[in-house]
């Protein structure tokens, strides 16, 4: 289980990736509990869902939010973590183009960051969507949602 470094929004974050020696395998990410409660990548459930993804024959990484163990910067009340996560699927998905799919998982604090993370894209999509049907005439139905996407250094454009 290798070290990795890489960029993030605030810093080097500091993870543990396993790449899977089947091609085209899934990746899974692992999000830990709360920073400031001692929330950490080496948690017990994080590890033990990163071992089972990594079983399964996923492509796994688990990563210290910002401010924690060797990831650089600080706390950002749940906001910056979001773009870390963002930047840890972006260096994921640059490692693995082909990859057959994408799990994002979570423990306390991390499943609340996984939930942001996942329905960030969807955010995203759902207004440009909005936007098309609004100039073409037709009609589409979109709930509000309070969610901003993260910005700068992680953040991901929908795919056409």
């Amino acid at each position: 289980m290798p070290e990795v470094m890489f960029a993030g929004p605030d810093g080097r974050l500091e993870g543990r990736y396993h790449h899977s020696k089947e091609q085209g395998a899934p990746l899974a990410l692992i999000l830990h509990p709360h920073p400031l409660h001692g929330g950490t990548m080496n948690n017990r459930i994080a590890y033990a869902m990163y071992q089972c993804f990594q079983k399964l024959g996923f492509s796994v990484m688990r990563f210290n939010f910002r401010g924690v163990g060797r990831s650089q910067g600080r706390y950002d009340g749940g906001i910056g973590e979001i773009s870390d996560a963002a930047a840890a699927l972006d260096w994921m998905q640059a490692v693995n183009p082909n990859a057959g799919g994408l799990w994002i998982s979570g423990y306390s604090f991390g499943a609340f960051e996984h939930a942001i993370v996942t329905l960030t894209p969807f955010w995203v999509f759902s207004l440009s969507t909005s936007l098309r049907t609004a100039t073409s005439g037709t009609s589409s139905s979109v709930s509000p949602c309070s969610i901003s996407p993260p910005q700068g250094q992680g953040a991901r454009k929908p795919k056409s």
